[in-house]
């Protein structure tokens, strides 16, 4: 999983309030294309079902379904390799880098979408909600804009020939 890097949306959180449950950047890993892939972009948004009422969002705020803390301190990158290697089935098959699992695109640049938001990218409260003596965020919306915003701006795909 070495040739994935993780992208945190800071600027995103800053400037447009694209918050994890618990206020953290939303984010995703990507893995640059290279040969006939390089301007190919395939692009995958984890899962992770709805929380079901604001104590079960509080709850989850504390996971990797509802933050990216465990990624952005994670030296060892064991949260990376775990979402990569089991979240939604893991970047096998279509998203594997190897042509003999992936013959049509192994080489292309790949995104995996992190998923932190509990409401499959649809929610948009402007204010932090307060659960108890704790907050957490429901801005799904701006984390998927966000999201495709960076892949788009920041990473080239513009100049996609394929997406």
């Amino acid at each position: 999983f070495n040739s994935w890097s993780l992208v945190l949306l800071e600027d995103a959180l800053k400037e447009k309030g694209a918050a994890c449950l618990d206020g953290s950047p939303p984010g995703y890993f990507i893995e640059k294309g290279w040969g006939s892939g390089e301007q190919k972009w395939i692009v995958h948004f984890l899962g992770g079902g709805w929380c079901l009422s604001l104590e079960d969002c509080l709850a989850r705020s504390k996971t990797p379904l509802g933050s990216t803390k465990n990624y952005s301190h994670d030296p060892n990158e064991t949260e990376k390799q775990k979402i990569l290697e089991t979240g939604d089935g893991g970047v096998h098959g279509y998203l594997s880098n190897r042509s003999e699992v992936n013959p049509d695109f192994y080489n292309w640049n790949k995104v995996f979408a992190l998923y932190c938001d509990g409401s499959s990218r649809n929610s948009e409260v402007e204010g932090a909600v307060a659960v108890g003596n704790e907050s957490i965020f429901f801005r799904g919306h701006r984390i998927l804009e966000a999201t495709i915003a960076s892949i788009k701006e920041k990473m080239g795909q513009q100049f996609a020939t394929d997406f």
